[in-house]
């Protein structure tokens, strides 16, 4: 898909409430219209220059790294297709690393921190939240990125994506080595509590996400260790 006009994306940071920063460490988020691109180019000013203010260093964001998860989108993109939270794709470039999807153009993180109230486009939206959690959980997977600037409402459906920080739940370890390049400074206390060995323990990412991390007003995450999505857990 070439479109001349593409838009960087950006989220609002939950700290300052009044800076744009970019919305990961990973690939390059574009949108245009109703389309959004996940561009997973290692090279993009995007990854390097925007990130320098935070991160001036990246010795491990490496082409190998990004085409890791680039293939770990697609993996969990594969598993979770025909969900009603996951995004409606349009086309998935694999030699480019480019992935789009139908997108409303805005993220639910620029909705909650413009003033504007999340309840107007969904008024469900706490209900909607926690059924995608428990709908993972029921199928055997964690979501490590839950964030507002990780979903976005489509018709009155709320919508995630960032499938790459997925995890089985049988196998919920992930090589410390592999992903280092992804940390930034803000979530070093955070993976050094997941670490255990040379691994990382995305069960504990996740449980830090679900109680403390995740960013939504409210925190309506925080159930979900409690009654029967403990049972699932568990």
């Amino acid at each position: 898909m070439n479109i001349p006009e593409w838009q960087l994306v950006y989220k609002v940071d939950p700290e300052s409430t009044d800076e744009l920063v970019p919305t990961n460490l990973i690939y390059t988020p574009l949108t245009y219209g109703n389309v959004m691109c996940m561009n997973f180019d290692y090279t993009n000013c995007y990854q390097h220059d925007m990130i320098k203010p935070t991160l001036p260093e990246r010795p491990n964001y490496t082409k190998d790294l990004v085409s890791y998860l680039f293939n770990r989108e697609l993996n969990y993109i594969e598993k979770f297709k025909g969900k009603s939270w996951a995004p409606t794709y349009i086309e998935i470039d694999k030699d480019k690393q480019k992935i789009f999807f139908e997108w409303s153009g805005e993220s639910c993180n620029r909705i909650l921190f413009s003033g504007r109230s999340l309840e107007d486009l969904c008024p469900n939206w706490q209900e909607q939240l926690e059924m995608i959690v428990l709908d993972l959980l029921k199928d055997g997977y964690y979501k490590l990125t839950l964030y507002p600037h990780c979903f976005f409402v489509q018709d009155g459906i709320l919508k995630t994506f960032d499938f790459y920080a997925c995890a089985d739940i049988s196998d919920p370890y992930i090589e410390l080595e592999t992903i280092k390049g992804i940390i930034g400074k803000r979530s070093i206390g955070r993976f050094t509590e997941a670490t255990e060995g040379s691994k990382i323990n995305t069960r504990i990412l996740f449980e830090q996400a679900v109680t403390t991390y995740s960013g939504w007003p409210g925190n309506p995450l925080k159930k979900i260790l409690e009654g029967k999505s403990k049972i699932i857990l568990d």
